[in-house]
C-alpha cells in the first residue's frame, strides 16, 4: 500500500469546518476499510509512505503493530 502525503494547516490558517471535517473522517474510514486487507500479516503486506503519509496511515489505523519513521516538517515536505 502505498500512500502520498496530504496537506496541513500552516500556522495562521482557518480549521477546516465540520463538513469538510465529516469529509475527512469519510475518507479515512474507507482508506482504512480498504487498506485493511491489503496489509495481512499473512500475505506479507506492507505500507509505504511519502512525506506526511505516515501521518494519513496512523490516522487510518493501518499501522498497527508495525514500526514508523518519519522526517519533522522542517524536512523541505511539499505543503
Amino acid at each position: 500500500l502505498f500512500l502520498l502525503g496530504c496537506r496541513h494547516l500552516h500556522p495562521g490558517e482557518a480549521s477546516p469546518g465540520s463538513a469538510e471535517r465529516a469529509e475527512q473522517i469519510r475518507t479515512l474510514r474507507w482508506l482504512h476499510d480498504a487498506g485493511t486487507p491489503l496489509l495481512s500479516p499473512d500475505d506479507g503486506g506492507r505500507v509505504v509512505t511519502i512525506c506526511s503519509g505516515a501521518l494519513l496511515a496512523a490516522e487510518a489505523g493501518l499501522l498497527g503493530p508495525r514500526r514508523c519513521t518519519t522526517r519533522g516538517a522542517s524536512s523541505g515536505c511539499p505543503g
